[in-house]
C-alpha cells in the first residue's frame, strides 16, 4: 500500500485512501516513491496508469482486499467506480467535489464512506443490501438514488439528504436507524408498507421527513420517531402488536387522519404536547377500533387533538377507546381538547391530575362498573361546558366519590348492559332536583317512544344523539311509566 501520494503538486502521507485527481504531467495519478513505499506497475490498478518519478507506469495489480483503497483511484475529481464489490469505511469522507458514484458490484459500503459529500447528486449501487452508519450523512444535493436491495438503514445513513425525489428504493425497506431518514426527501411521496413484515425505525427515524401519507405495518418504541413531519396528513398503521413511542408524531400539525391497528400502548407526547404547536391540532378522525391499548396512557398524550381543525364546534371528533383495556390517563391527557366524544373502557380506574382541564363542550363517557379515582380536583380544572356520562346503576357512586365534585356529572343507559334497561321499581336518582336524565349513545339512528303523562314542572327525558324528547310528568312519589329505545334490532 502507497503511504506516500502525490496528486497534483501535493504530497500526502500516509494516506490510507482517496479518489485522486488528474495528475498533472499525465496519467491518473502521480505517485511520490520514499524508502519505505515505492509505485510500480505492480502497485497500480490493473488498466490505470500512473506518472512515478519521471516514468509513465502502466499498473497491473489486481485489487483484492477493500482496504487497499489505492486501486479505486479513477483519474476524476467528480466520479467515481470501480470492479470492487467493497468499499472501507470513510472511503469518500468529505470529498466535496464529488458529484456522481456508479458502483454497480459493490454489495457493502463501510461506515462514514460518503460522509459531507455536498457536492454528490447521482448515486447508482443496484447490488447493495445494507447501508451503514452515516454513509451519506449530509449529502444535500443528492437527488437521484438506486440503492437497489437495500433493506437496512443505518443510522444517520441518509441524515438531512433533503433533495432526494427518487423514492424507489424504500419499497424494500425494513428498519431504519436512529436519524436513518431524518430530513429526508424535497417532495411528499407516500409509504404504503405492503410487506408482512413490519418496519421498524429507530429514535427520530423519520423525523422531517417529507412524507405525506403512511400506511401498512409500522413499529417504532422509540422517540421522535415520526416528529416534524409537517407535510403528513394521513396515519393508517398497522402496528403489530407494540406500542408507540414517546414524542412519536409531535408537531405534525398538519395530521387530519389517524387508524392505528393492533396498537398495544400510547406513551407520553405522541400526538400532543404542551402548546398547539406542538400538537396534532387539525385531527378530524380517530380510530383505534382494531386496537387493545394497555397500561397507562401517557402525559400529553392526546393534548390538542383535533383544537383547530375544520368547523370544529359543528364537526365533532369522536375517540371510542371501548375496544381498549387501559387502566390510568397520565397527567393532561386530553388538555385542551374541545367539541370532542371521549368513551374510554370499562377498565379505567385511575385518573391522573389536569386529564381533562382547560376542555370545552365534552362528553365523556365512562361505562365501566366502578367509579374511577382521582388524584386530585384538578382533573377537570377551567373545562367547561362538559359532561361526563356514567352508568346509571352506579350514578350516586359518582356524585360523592373523592374529588368529583368539579364535573357535571349525567347518566346514560348503556347500550351494552345486560339487561339493557331500567329494572323494575327501580329508585332513579334525581338530577340537581330537575328530574332524571338518560343519555344513549349508539352508531345506529334510534326511535323512541314515551308514553304520555300529564305536564308540571318536573322532567323525565332522554337524549337521542342531538336530539332532547321526553314529557313532563306530574311530582308523584311513584311514576309509573316507561320510555322506550329503539336501534332496530333491539328494543330496550
Amino acid at each position: 500500500r502507497m503511504k506516500n501520494i502525490k496528486i497534483g503538486n501535493t504530497t500526502y502521507t500516509d494516506i490510507q485512501g482517496m479518489v485522486a485527481e488528474d495528475a498533472d504531467t499525465g496519467g491518473d495519478a502521480a505517485y511520490y516513491d520514499t524508502s519505505d513505499a515505492t509505485a510500480t506497475s505492480t502497485t497500480i490498478l490493473n488498466g490505470y496508469t500512473a506518472y512515478v518519478n519521471g516514468e509513465l507506469i502502466t499498473g497491473t495489480y489486481q485489487a483484492a482486499e477493500s482496504t487497499d483503497f489505492d486501486a479505486f483511484i479513477s483519474g476524476s475529481t467528480t466520479a467515481m467506480s470501480t470492479a470492487e464489490t467493497t468499499i472501507r469505511d470513510y472511503a469518500c469522507y468529505n470529498y466535496t467535489t464529488l458529484t456522481s458514484v456508479n458502483i454497480p458490484n459493490v454489495t457493502d459500503i463501510g461506515d462514514y464512506a460518503f460522509y459531507g459529500c455536498t457536492g454528490l447528486t447521482s448515486v447508482s449501487i443496484p447490488n447493495l443490501q445494507t447501508l451503514r452508519t452515516y454513509v451519506f450523512y449530509n449529502c444535500t444535493v443528492l437527488t437521484s438514488v438506486d440503492l437497489g436491495n437495500v433493506t437496512a438503514i443505518g443510522d444517520y445513513a441518509l441524515y438531512n439528504c433533503s433533495s432526494i425525489t427518487d423514492y424507489s428504493f424504500i419499497t424494500n425497506i425494513t428498519s431504519i436507524g436512529n436519524h436513518g431518514m431524518y430530513n429526508f426527501g424535497s417532495t411528499n411521496f407516500e409509504w404504503n408498507n405492503t410487506k408482512d413484515t413490519a418496519i421498524s425505525v429507530g429514535n427520530y427515524g423519520l423525523a422531517y421527513a417529507k412524507i405525506s401519507k403512511m400506511s401498512g405495518k409500522w413499529k417504532t418504541t422509540s422517540t421522535y420517531a415520526f416528529s416534524n413531519c409537517t407535510t403528513l396528513t394521513e396515519v393508517d398503521i398497522d402496528l403489530d402488536n407494540s406500542s408507540l413511542g414517546s414524542y412519536s408524531f409531535q408537531y405534525d400539525t398538519n395530521i387530519t387522519s389517524i387508524k392505528l391497528t393492533n396498537c398495544t400502548g400510547i406513551n407520553s407526547f405522541v400526538f400532543g404536547g404542551t402548546s398547539a404547536s406542538y400538537s396534532t391540532t387539525k385531527v378530524e378522525s380517530f380510530d383505534v377500533s382494531g386496537s387493545n391499548i394497555t397500561g397507562e396512557i401517557g402525559q400529553y398524550a392526546f393534548a390538542y387533538m383535533g383544537y383547530n381543525r375544520t368547523d370544529y364546534a359543528t364537526n365533532r371528533l369522536t375517540m371510542d377507546f371501548s375496544n381498549s383495556s387501559f387502566t390510568t390517563l397520565g397527567t393532561y391527557t386530553f388538555q385542551y381538547t374541545r367539541y370532542t366524544d371521549i368513551i374510554l373502557p370499562t377498565t379505567l380506574t385511575s385518573i391522573s391530575n389536569n386529564a381533562f382541564q382547560y376542555g370545552s363542550n365534552l362528553n365523556i363517557y365512562l361505562p365501566g362498573e366502578t367509579c374511577p379515582t382521582l388524584s386530585n380536583t384538578n382533573v377537570f380544572t377551567s373545562n367547561t361546558t362538559s359532561n361526563v356520562f356514567v352508568n346509571y346503576n352506579i350514578f350516586n357512586a359518582y356524585r360523592t366519590a373523592t374529588n368529583w365534585s368539579n364535573a357535571t356529572i349525567l347518566t346514560y343507559l348503556h347500550p351494552y348492559a345486560p339487561n339493557g334497561t331500567f329494572e323494575a321499581g327501580v329508585l332513579l336518582p334525581e338530577l340537581n332536583g330537575e328530574g332524571y336524565e338518560v343519555t344513549w349513545y349508539s352508531d345506529v339512528d334510534l326511535t323512541t317512544q314515551i308514553t304520555t303523562m300529564p305536564e308540571t314542572a318536573q322532567d323525565i327525558y332522554c337524549i337521542v344523539g342531538t336530539e332532547v324528547v321526553g314529557v313532563t310528568i306530574a311530582s308523584v312519589s311513584t311514576y309509573n311509566g316507561s320510555v322506550t329505545i329503539s336501534d332496530g334490532t333491539r328494543t330496550y
